[in-house]
């Protein structure tokens, strides 16, 4: 039945998001600037990113909007309109919805493989019905290629986390970093975590001096490399430096991030309740599992994964949930794209704990009746979720996904 569940819920992910790519009728300025962006590379080819520089860095009213450094989501955003000849924001929409689709199908081999059945298939229930991943799978914009690339980074940690000498994980671990950190600023958060994570298992775990030495050798060579690719691509890496620095602090500083963006840290993790009541209670339980194993006494976690796999995806989600509410003027849903997967399988793996700790606590009753009863209020939840979805993005025409816009269409 949980193999059934499984693919039931990775059809129904895939049917929500196919069922909304084409209900936008207007662009937020990011993507409109990355849909200039991608089509002028899909014109002209790599050749063009000087230009695309010097025309940023020359006029500072660009310096609110994304800068052309951002390489990994442009490449994907321009290789989709060679392939459709799409030349409009269209093209970037179908790379967003692509990415979350494949971010289903990890987050149910990540159950699989470290936990259960059962735990991936409420794990892509949970991502299926997110609201923040259904409002970015139709819009062009870079935070779905980069959550998926975080995702993948979190799942090959795990499996070098779990067999440390098997070298083969390290060149895909080293490319994703890479990838991350040509697509967004904070990719190198997660990037260092992960290799933090590694890097303590192959010495207090595996006394491994030569894989750690491996690490941080090709950690640093991606990081080279990188700045290489910057370097050959805008002329100079000062350039791309400077972008950077203009890009951040135009749009951290604008008068738009202030008054869309700014929160207490609280207000934040309210929104997250307020989009998914059961998500987030059901995350805030996976995540004293993994942090205490055994918080109920006689509660059956032999279904947990090793430690470190376990650690790796609490800190993975955590940390950027912990970015998005602490950090000044990002307080938006896009913004928790990187931990959008890890988050679903904490509330997978708590909903799963909350069965089994019902089930330990009630023998007496019929167990397939208590997971009818579960079942049932999870698609309670999710229709509800779901109508959140509807009636303040898409209903709204909602251009982006910022605290602000979110509470004050959930007020009407």
């Amino acid at each position: 039945m949980a193999w059934t569940a499984l693919a039931a819920t990775l059809l129904l992910g895939i049917a929500l998001r196919l069922a909304h790519q084409n209900d936008v009728y207007t662009r937020s300025p990011d993507e409109r600037v990355h849909t200039a962006f991608a089509a002028r590379i899909a014109d002209n080819g790599f050749g063009v990113f000087p230009t695309l520089f010097a025309e940023y860095e020359a006029n500072p009213d660009n310096w609110t909007l994304p800068s052309p450094a951002r390489l990994g989501h442009l490449v994907l955003f321009a290789a989709m309109m060679r392939a459709t000849g799409l030349r409009d924001a269209t093209a970037g929409a179908l790379v967003s919805m692509w990415c979350s689709i494949l971010s289903l199908f990890v987050v149910a081999w990540i159950g699989v493989r470290f936990f259960s059945p059962w735990v991936a298939a409420a794990s892509v229930f949970f991502l299926s019905f997110s609201v923040a991943e259904l409002g970015m799978a139709r819009r062009a914009w870079r935070d779905l290629p980069f959550g998926l690339a975080m995702l993948l980074l979190t799942y090959v940690t795990c499996e070098i986390c779990r067999k440390p000498r098997r070298i083969a994980w390290y060149p895909v671990f080293f490319l994703l970093g890479m990838f991350l950190m040509l697509t967004k600023e904070n990719g190198l958060l997660g990037y260092g975590l992960c290799g933090l994570w590694i890097l303590v298992v192959q010495v207090r775990r595996e006394r491994w001096i030569g894989g750690a030495a491996l690490l941080l050798g090709g950690g640093l060579l991606s990081a080279l490399l990188s700045a290489g690719i910057w370097t050959l691509l805008a002329g100079k890496f000062a350039t791309v430096i400077s972008a950077y620095q203009h890009s951040i602090n135009g749009v951290l500083s604008s008068a738009w991030a202030k008054q869309y963006e700014s929160c207490p840290w609280y207000s934040f993790l309210y929104v997250l309740w307020l989009v998914g009541p059961l998500t987030a209670a059901m995350a805030l339980a996976g995540t004293i599992v993994i942090l205490r194993r055994l918080v109920w006494d006689k509660i059956d976690t032999s279904w947990l994964a090793d430690f470190d796999s376990c650690g790796v995806i609490v800190t993975m989600a955590l940390a950027f949930v912990g970015f998005t509410a602490l950090a000044p003027n990002v307080q938006n849903l896009h913004t928790m794209s990187p931990a959008d997967g890890t988050y679903s399988l904490l509330a997978g793996i708590g909903f799963c704990a909350l069965l089994g700790f019902v089930r330990d606590r009630m023998p007496a009753v019929d167990f397939r009746i208590l997971l009818m009863l579960a079942l049932l209020a999870a698609g309670v939840e999710g229709i509800r979720d779901y109508r959140v979805f509807t009636s303040t993005v898409v209903r709204n025409g909602m251009e982006d996904l910022p605290v602000a816009f979110i509470r004050s269409a959930l007020r009407r």
